[in-house]
């Protein structure tokens, strides 16, 4: 079962931005954090949420959020029409965290 605070900042999330699942799996972990730091969540909750992140991660991959395949192809196309070169076509492909 996902809690409430995950499921709603991942819903906020990836409405807004197209992500990898390790790209989203990071910016849950800083953002649990970034709330444990702000005194808004205990550490208890800040456990129990990054032991839960796993869990989301599949829910949102079943419901087809995580498509690399079609994003990298996408991200791929765009740098190219940039006139990126390629080392930093390279460079930023790795940033994003492609499977």
């Amino acid at each position: 079962m996902i809690s409430n605070y995950l499921k709603t900042y991942s819903n906020y999330y990836l409405s807004r931005y197209t992500v990898t699942k390790k790209k989203f799996e990071e910016i849950l972990k800083k953002k649990i954090n970034k709330d444990f730091f702000q005194n808004k969540i205990s550490e208890a909750q800040k456990n129990e949420f990054i032991l839960e992140i796993e869990s989301v991660i599949k829910y949102f991959k079943r419901i087809g959020m995580f498509n690399e395949e079609r994003l990298l192809e996408i991200t791929f196309q765009n740098y190219t029409n940039k006139g990126y070169s390629q080392k930093k076509i390279s460079y930023k492909l790795r940033e994003a965290k492609f499977d």
